[in-house]
């Protein structure tokens, strides 16, 4: 989250795409140093902290991209998507915030894997099991209610498209492309009207 005002402000100096893809590639090749699963405390934080900035630095890019190509007034114009956009933040600012919590930084170490990761598998397998959520921390409670309301805001917002795959998009019509060369008289060429006069 740190980094996506600098992944912004590189997007204003360099394309947006180039930061993206150095993001891309950056990320790629830290995820690639977590899998040999580098040895515990040291190692172990600067692959994940060096992995979380090249996220944010591509999320910002990200952000600045979509700024440039969208309209001002076509972005987040309901009420609904700003309400979402609002809940998602805080998802986000509470998911930061059981990473720190729950690594030792700040109080107590928790292992998610232990509580959290059973408990999020088992209703994916629908047998929920609530002990496990039970015995996890607050913090982490916090998380997955403000994500159950964000599911629960996903229908009545633009994330409803997520769901949806363009399988018409397949079978559509060719498109034709037209010059934009003004027609001459019997012409049935160019995508301007043909004007009357001289």
């Amino acid at each position: 989250m740190i980094a996506r005002p600098i992944g912004g402000a590189l997007s204003d100096r360099i394309p947006p795409k180039f930061v993206v893809l150095t993001s891309l590639a950056g990320t790629v090749v830290m995820a690639v140093v977590a899998a040999f699963q580098p040895p515990p405390d040291f190692w172990a934080a600067v692959t994940f902290i060096t992995l979380a900035v090249f996220l944010g630095i591509g999320t910002g890019g990200v952000f600045a991209w979509v700024a440039r190509r969208s309209p001002a007034a076509s972005v987040g114009s309901t009420w609904n998507d700003k309400l979402m956009y609002a809940v998602l933040l805080a998802a986000i600012v509470a998911g930061l915030a059981t990473t720190l919590l729950g690594s030792g930084v700040v109080g107590e170490e928790s292992n998610y894997r232990e509580t959290v990761s059973p408990w999020f598998r088992s209703i994916w397998i629908l047998q929920p099991r609530g002990d496990l959520m039970a015995q996890a921390s607050l913090a982490f409670h916090i998380h997955v209610a403000i994500a159950m309301v964000l599911f629960a805001l996903w229908p009545f917002t633009r994330l409803v498209h997520a769901f949806s795959a363009p399988v018409a998009y397949l079978f559509r019509p060719y498109i034709v492309y037209r010059s934009r060369d003004v027609a001459r008289n019997g012409e049935l060429i160019g995508s301007q009207p043909h004007r009357r006069g001289w």
